[in-house]
């Protein structure tokens, strides 16, 4: 379960008793997101970071991350409807 590049999310009622992690979110080959193949230089491509949620009435709708990659090669967002 535990690699570079999927997220994990733990859960905890009192942050002392935690329980085991679940993946939260995939990599960007796992969501069909078509990029050019990684050059050299990058070593974090395709693996999201900085994971963000927008709450609303008290649920969370959207996840907000970046990746290496993209038109530029550089720090590319992306913004993931949760269902």
């Amino acid at each position: 379960m535990f690699n570079q590049e999927d997220g994990l999310i733990m859960e905890s009622r009192n942050g002392l008793a935690w329980k085991d992690p679940q993946i939260a979110y995939f990599d960007a080959a796992h969501y069909q997101i078509n990029q050019p193949p990684p050059p050299p230089y990058l070593k974090k491509y395709g693996r999201f970071e900085r994971p963000q949620l927008l709450f609303q009435k008290n649920k969370a709708t959207y996840l907000f991350t970046t990746s290496q990659g993209g038109k530029y090669m550089t720090s590319s967002p992306f913004i993931f409807k949760i269902t």
